[in-house]
């Protein structure tokens, strides 16, 4: 008996003296983890901006496909790919995800480090991904949210016009950083290779 209250005794000082401050840091935030370098998510808008690519040819076609054969019979649980006429009483289109949540909140969070950081080459690419991203949503969607995306839970929604005055300026000062060798081949820059 003394042997198991000896054991107890041990595990219960080892747990009040044991401490993992050296390796763990303060959970500020639940949703978030509390350090991400830009060059960690960078893969991660890559990625997902070549995913925007296949779901805005695979939305275009299937739409099309819908307009054109309207009165097909649903033959499956997936309607955008086997029954046309149901199609357009989907209510999850990747496209509008992709673009706020996947492509969106992760190139403002490369941009915001990386101009802090002075990585210019690294909001250069975010920033153009961001680009492509808003053009080929804007285009399927028309009006959307665009100047108050990120800042409330209902933002306003911006005129596909607006937008497209948004995109020409974010054009010519984005051609002007990278004419300018200062932005490109600053010393700041973080290098982008296979790690």
């Amino acid at each position: 008996m003394n042997k198991y209250k000896v054991i107890i005794l041990s595990l219960l000082i080892s747990f009040m003296g044991a401490s993992c401050e050296d390796w763990l840091y303060d959970n500020i935030n639940e949703d978030a983890a509390h350090e991400v370098l830009p060059q960690q998510v960078l893969p991660v808008v890559l990625f997902y901006s070549a995913q925007l690519q296949f779901d805005h040819a695979e939305y275009g076609a299937y739409l099309t496909q819908t307009l054109t054969t309207g009165g097909r019979n649903q033959t499956s649980s997936f309607a955008y790919k086997s029954g046309w006429g149901d199609f357009l009483t989907m209510n999850r289109h990747p496209q509008w995800r992709r673009h706020f949540y996947d492509i969106g909140v992760n190139a403002k969070e490369i941009i915001d480090e990386a101009h802090e950081a002075q990585a210019w080459n690294l909001e250069l690419i975010s920033r153009t991904l961001r680009l492509m991203s808003t053009q080929m949503t804007t285009d399927l969607f028309g009006d959307m949210p665009r100047s108050e995306a990120y800042e409330s839970n209902s933002p306003h929604y911006d005129t596909q016009e607006s937008i497209y005055e948004w995109m020409n300026q974010e054009i010519e000062e984005l051609i002007g950083m990278y004419e300018d060798p200062t932005y490109t081949e600053a010393a700041t820059n973080i290098p982008i290779d296979q790690s």
